[in-house]
């Protein structure tokens, strides 16, 4: 009889020990919904008229990779009246926007890292665009992305400050100086 009664408070104290456990695993569980996505991306907005209408289909945003330059552009899905669009733009007071990602890390790999891009307009020379981001740690949940420095042409490059840490998104408006003509070949 004594050896059951052992058995049966191991067996309690086995439980309640679990299930102590499970509890607290389920509170982490809940805390983690914290983490948003591991992409973090980029809205450029380009004043509508510096980009004639039959160029902006051909407007390119491509990251520079070790294997080559990668479109890098988001083209949005989206189905109104039965049928399929694919924009790969969107237009809001006066501006185009055009949307890519900067730090897209599924793994969400601590460290800081740069990230090079190049705008492609026709009948203007590329721009160069650079950001200098990093995933950082968030006590209790993963990782989450950030941009610290954005340069363009090499020059800093702020962003719009009523869209900072509200999402993950920065807004950057391209400033029209940067637009330089290509020379006739």
């Amino acid at each position: 009889m004594n050896r059951i009664m052992k058995k049966i408070i191991y067996l309690l104290i086995a439980m309640l020990m679990f299930s102590a456990c499970r509890k607290d695993n389920h509170k982490e569980e809940e805390f983690l919904i914290c983490c948003d996505t591991p992409c973090l991306s980029v809205k450029l907005q380009i004043k509508e008229n510096l980009i004639p209408e039959d160029l902006l289909e051909k407007v390119a945003i491509y990251e520079n990779t070790s294997e080559g330059k990668v479109k890098a552009n988001i083209v949005y899905n989206f189905k109104k009246d039965g049928k399929e669009y694919k924009i790969k733009y969107l237009k809001k007071d006066g501006y185009v926007i055009f949307s890519f990602y900067v730090l897209h890390d599924i793994n969400r790999t601590f460290g800081d890292r740069i990230i090079k891009f190049s705008l492609e307009i026709p009948n203007n020379k590329p721009i160069a665009l650079t950001f200098k981001g990093k995933y950082y740690s968030i006590p209790g949940c993963c990782s989450a992305p950030s941009i610290n420095q954005a340069f363009l042409n090499d020059k800093e490059w702020k962003p719009l400050e009523e869209y900072m840490n509200a999402t993950y998104e920065y807004h950057y408006i391209l400033p029209e100086k940067m637009l330089e003509k290509e020379e006739a070949k």
